[in-house]
Order: C-alpha cells, then sequence, then structure tokens
C-alpha cells in the first residue's frame, strides 16, 4: 500500500484535538520514503571500532560522530531544511537524507 508517505518531524505550532478529545499539537509530514535502520553485530562493531562512543560527560555522542558512516556512505553535511522541517544531517551522492534518530521527534520515536 502506499499508506505511508512522509514521517511527522515536528510540530507545526497549531494545536488539534485527537481521537480521545485530548488537545495536542498539530504536527508537520515531510512527503516522501523514510526507513529507520538498526545495525548489530559484526557490522555495529567494524562501524564503531576505535570511536568514542560517549562526550567527557557520558552523554551519547551522534551517529555520525560514533560511527564510519560519514566515511563508507561518502555522505555531506548538509543543514535542516526549514521547508520540510527535516533536521540538519548528511546526505549520500544520490541525494538521500540522513539524520540522526534523536533529531526525530515524532510520536513513532517517542520511547515511553
Amino acid at each position: 500500500t502506499q499508506g505511508w508517505s512522509g514521517i511527522v518531524t515536528k510540530p507545526t505550532g497549531n494545536m488539534t484535538t485527537d481521537a480521545h478529545g485530548n488537545t495536542v499539537p498539530e504536527m508537520r509530514v515531510v512527503p516522501g520514503w523514510h526507513c529507520n535502520a538498526i545495525v548489530s553485530g559484526p557490522v555495529a562493531d567494524a562501524m564503531t571500532a576505535g570511536l568514542p562512543q560517549t562526550d567527557a560527560d557520558g552523554k551519547l555522542l551522534s551517529v555520525f560522530e560514533r560511527t564510519r558512516a560519514v566515511q563508507v556512505f561518502s555522505l555531506t553535511q548538509q543543514p535542516a531544511d526549514p521547508t520540510t522541517g527535516f533536521p540538519a544531517g548528511y546526505r549520500n551522492v544520490k541525494g538521500v537524507m540522513f539524520a540522526d534518530m534523536r533529531d526525530i521527534a515524532n510520536p513513532q520515536n517517542v520511547r515511553q
């Protein structure tokens, strides 16, 4: 099906009412196809080998600082897109944008 055509990225500044009658922020949707990827095992080990995972305060570094993704996928740094609300991140030579999942704030990315 073509039900998934976007990902909620941030509030628009307007409020709306959900199906339960709660007042909630209206969210902006970025058009296009999106995918979340989690890597584990030997691939994750190779992508992180020898790189620091946390800063001096013990906070997890961004996925781009703690992995070799920028080098492996030939990514170039990109600013946030003010039109779509897509956060700053990186882009590959085909134009695919990558963002750290911590920078995507949507209901599907909120851990309870």
